[in-house]
């Protein structure tokens, strides 16, 4: 059987345990990467159901929340002062967390703080505004946490499920 060329994430959990569905008969079934250690995170394997029999890709990541790519305008701010910084793209939002592109003017760094504003493409036109801390930065590509004092919003979360939801 040929190879399919759709992939499917598989979220590991602290253990590497996780549920991968057949992307052709949609089983799911737990898989367990231990043996792998940290070197699956991010990592696109074969898999084959053996269900059908059918043969996909499943790429391995660690994240307690899925993420959802996105294209979103917005502002990084100042702490508390609310200074605009620069414009930003939201590219990727969970809901703990975001990532975005930064222009690189204004040089970011790994544990600093910021506000961020963007405004989501829901019905609402839904208005963000965050506590944002730097986790990680990649060049213009920056990775953050909403801040440890965040409250789920509930915009995020219902944007974020209308999302996800099959369509």
């Amino acid at each position: 059987m040929a190879t399919r060329k759709e992939t499917t994430r598989v979220y590991l959990d602290a253990n590497r345990d996780g549920t991968i569905t057949c992307l052709s008969c949609g089983v799911k079934r737990t898989v367990n990467m231990r043996s792998y250690g940290d070197d699956i995170g991010g990592k696109t394997l074969n898999a084959q159901c053996r269900t059908c029999q059918a043969v996909f890709q499943a790429t391995f990541e660690f994240r307690r929340n899925r993420r959802l790519r996105v294209h979103l305008p917005g502002k990084l701010l100042q702490l508390r002062t609310r200074e605009y910084v620069e414009p930003i793209v939201v590219t990727s939002l969970s809901m703990h967390g975001m990532g975005f592109i930064a222009a690189p003017k204004v040089p970011v760094h790994v544990g600093e703080k910021y506000e961020v504003v963007f405004v989501l493409d829901d019905e609402d036109q839904s208005v963000l505004f965050e506590e944002i801390v730097i986790t990680r930065v990649y060049g213009v590509k920056v990775g953050a946490t909403f801040s440890p004092s965040h409250h789920e919003n509930p915009d995020l979360m219902f944007f974020m499920m209308s999302e996800m939801s099959p369509s």
